[in-house]
């Protein structure tokens, strides 16, 4: 598709993210959010909340469900375009430095680390990332 619009390639990975971008609805965690936003990108989930707000507006007439919703997609909308995607504090480099030679065990390794530090809602600093990386070297 994005080869026959003749779009450019930051184009069509925009339009893939906002196509995997989850929904959020009016229970959605702001922590979940910040995760969602790390993973699909704030362009997509804008875009994806600009959608889905328009459309809450049109059925919120006096209702109070609907209503709700509108304001949390709105508050979720403000969020997203504040949002400012953290760097992981550590590298691959890291790892290498902590004695695990140079392969697929490297990436794996800061895959589980990134996990972690996904999960505490990128609070982790380096210190105990690297504390981290140190555990999961010795195996």
């Amino acid at each position: 598709m994005a080869e026959r619009l003749k779009l450019s390639n930051a184009e069509a990975q925009a339009l893939e993210r906002f196509a995997k971008a989850p929904k959020p609805s009016e229970t959605t965690t702001d922590v979940a959010f910040d995760r969602d936003l790390y993973h699909f990108g704030k362009e997509g989930m804008i875009a994806m909340l600009k959608l889905e707000l328009a459309s809450a507006r049109m059925q919120a007439d006096g209702d109070a469900k609907s209503m709700a919703r509108t304001g949390r997609l709105s508050a979720l909308l403000q969020r997203a375009e504040r949002f400012a995607r953290p760097v992981l504090p550590v590298k691959g480099s890291d790892v290498l430095a902590a004695q695990v030679p140079p392969g697929p065990a490297v990436g794996d390794i800061l895959a589980k680390v990134e996990a972690g530090w996904i999960a505490s809602n990128f609070t982790l600093d380096r210190e105990k990332l690297l504390a981290r990386i140190a555990d999961l070297a010795k195996g």
